[in-house]
């Protein structure tokens, strides 16, 4: 590669001083390196340098590839491990997947070749040695195990490089599903939320890292057609759409058989006010509308309210507590009275869409249950089913606490 304005041959010349151990070559070739960067980097585009001879600028790339690995800026030279084989989806400039690098610092390093370890402009039009930020959408237009060719953000335009795919993706996971409940994800594990899956989306996971799943998936909009993002290890599930509940070592089940969950805990409804909508229950619907006592207990209160529709409320003793299960869009319910009371699995209700509920839920669906599990009687069944954001398997909002019920179901305690 030639400099633009002094015409050494830089990568060449930097390789020979290091192979033949000149220190004050090294420095004056290390000075003209710094020099050219620093001379891009300063103007918005990189210059246009004429086309040299092909198989020249392969070789003289070949001969400066090792050198130039170990001179990256505070970094020491380090090997370029393969991604681990997955299947990524089919990607183009007309049908891009966009997504955030897996760093949550201003450091991405770009390659301005698929080798992803040469750095520098090497080429005309090549995007110059850069970084990608933490809060830079990427747009990937392929990816394979080593690499992926990717555009960022500078100003109002974009620049073209090469990532490693490690710093996309673990890439140490692959599936294929289509959803069958809806998720939000996430730009990274624990990160901000990127947008959500719905019911019927195609979703081609590729890695799981610290209790998240990395997903592709069906986002179109102009030439995306793709969106990488993450959702939680319990939301993938959902959209894997289990039909049968998982095993239950506790006094408490899934107040449904064969059931999909909708929407669960921590889900966000984007139909509901920004600073409150984040999900604090679960959503199940099924072929099997009979609704069960999750656990053994009495009955606290029965009745209609204007958004939860008919509901049943149960009270239980967990954990040295009274907490109490709330059963909300019921269609009907047996002739239940206040203080009877119900054994595990009895039959309580059946699944409906009254009340608030009767325009779907999220994800389209109808009928179906909207079951909670709090600290706090409310007679009038008056409970909400959405406060602000929280993480954890308990968040309290207005005077009430309320616990993740998959939470209680699996482990038979308060978390």
């Amino acid at each position: 590669m030639k400099c633009f304005y002094c015409g050494k041959h830089l990568l060449l010349g930097l390789a020979l001083a290091f192979m033949f151990g000149c220190e004050d070559e090294q420095e004056a070739w290390l000075e003209d390196a710094d020099t050219f960067e620093l001379r891009v980097e300063e103007n918005e585009q990189a210059p246009e340098v004429p086309y040299e001879d092909e198989g020249f600028i392969a070789e003289e790339e070949a001969e400066a590839e090792e050198v130039w690995e170990g001179f990256e800026e505070g970094e020491e030279p380090v090997a370029v491990a393969a991604a681990a084989s997955v299947s990524f989806p089919s990607l183009s400039t007309s049908a891009y997947a966009a997504g955030y690098c897996r760093s949550t610092t201003n450091n991405t390093p770009v390659y301005t070749s698929s080798s992803v370890n040469i750095r520098g402009t090497s080429s005309p039009y090549q995007a110059y040695a850069a970084t990608v930020y933490a809060a830079d959408e990427v747009y990937v237009y392929s990816i394979n195990a080593t690499s992926a060719y990717i555009s960022y953000p500078v100003g109002s335009t974009r620049r073209y490089g090469y990532l490693r795919t490690s710093d996309l993706s673990a890439a140490n996971f692959g599936e294929n599903i289509t959803a069958k409940a809806s998720a939000t994800t996430y730009r990274r594990p624990s990160g901000a939320s990127y947008g959500s899956i719905y019911v019927g989306d195609t979703v081609r996971a590729v890695a799981s890292v610290s209790g998240y799943v990395q997903v592709f998936y069906t986002a179109k909009s102009g030439s995306r057609a793709w969106k990488i993002g993450y959702v939680t290890q319990a939301a993938y599930n959902s959209m894997k759409g289990s039909t049968t509940a998982p095993p239950v070592a506790s006094s408490w089940q899934y107040p449904m058989s064969g059931y999909t969950v909708s929407l669960g805990w921590g889900g966000i409804n984007s139909s509901k006010p920004a600073n409150r909508n984040r999900h604090v229950a679960l959503d199940l619907y099924g072929n099997n509308t009979n609704i069960f006592a999750a656990a053994s207990g009495t009955v606290a209160a029965v009745g209609t309210q204007s958004e939860n529709g008919n509901f049943v409320v149960l009270s239980h003793t967990l954990s040295g507590s009274t907490v109490y299960s709330f059963y909300a869009h019921l269609k009907s319910r047996p002739n239940l009275s206040k203080g009877q009371g119900v054994s595990k699995g009895q039959i309580i209700g059946v699944m409906g869409r009254t009340g608030g509920g009767n325009g779907g839920g999220l994800g389209g669906f109808g009928e179906h249950l909207h079951f909670s599990i709090m600290d706090r009687l409310d007679s009038g069944g008056a409970y909400y089913g959405y406060t602000p954001a929280f993480s954890g398997n308990k968040t309290t909002y207005m005077g009430t606490t309320f616990y993740n019920p998959a939470y209680v179901i699996q482990n038979g305690k308060l978390p």
